[in-house]
C-alpha cells in the first residue's frame, strides 16, 4: 500500500479515536454532593460520596489531558513527513495516550464500584 494512503488511514483512525473522550466530556458532570446532610451530622456515606466526587473530577481532567495528548500525537504523526524518528515518536505519543485513556476508564469504574460498595455498607445499620 502506498505510504501516503497508509498515513491517511492511520491519521483518520487517530482522529476517530480522539473523538471518543470528547463525547465522554460532553456528558453531564456529577452533581455537587453536600458535605453535611440535612440533619447536620456527617456520616461515612457523605465522606465516601465526597471522596468519589473529588476523584471523578480528577478523572475528568485526566481524560481531557489524555484526549489532548492523543490529538497532539496525531498532529505530530501528520507532520512527520515520513521521517522515521518523528513518526516513531508520534506513534509512541499516541500509544501512551491510548493507554492513559484505558487506565482512566478503568479507574473510573473502580472508583464507582468502590463508592457504591462503601455507601451501601455504611448505610446499613
Amino acid at each position: 500500500m502506498n505510504k501516503k494512503i497508509s498515513n491517511f488511514i492511520y491519521s483518520l483512525l487517530v482522529g476517530i479515536v480522539a473523538m471518543f473522550p470528547l463525547k465522554a466530556a460532553a456528558a453531564p458532570l456529577p452533581p455537587e454532593i453536600p458535605i453535611v446532610n440535612p440533619s447536620g451530622n456527617v456520616t461515612a456515606q457523605d465522606v465516601a460520596k465526597m471522596i468519589a466526587n473529588i476523584i471523578n473530577w480528577i478523572l475528568v481532567v485526566a481524560g481531557a489531558l489524555a484526549a489532548i495528548m492523543l490529538i497532539y500525537g496525531g498532529i505530530k504523526y501528520i507532520f512527520s513527513s515520513g521521517d522515521e524518528k518523528r513518526t516513531e515518536s508520534a506513534k509512541k505519543t499516541i500509544l501512551y495516550a491510548v493507554i492513559g485513556v484505558i487506565v482512566i476508564t478503568a479507574s473510573y469504574f473502580i472508583v464507582s464500584f468502590s463508592a457504591n460498595l462503601l455507601t451501601s455498607v455504611s448505610s446499613t445499620p
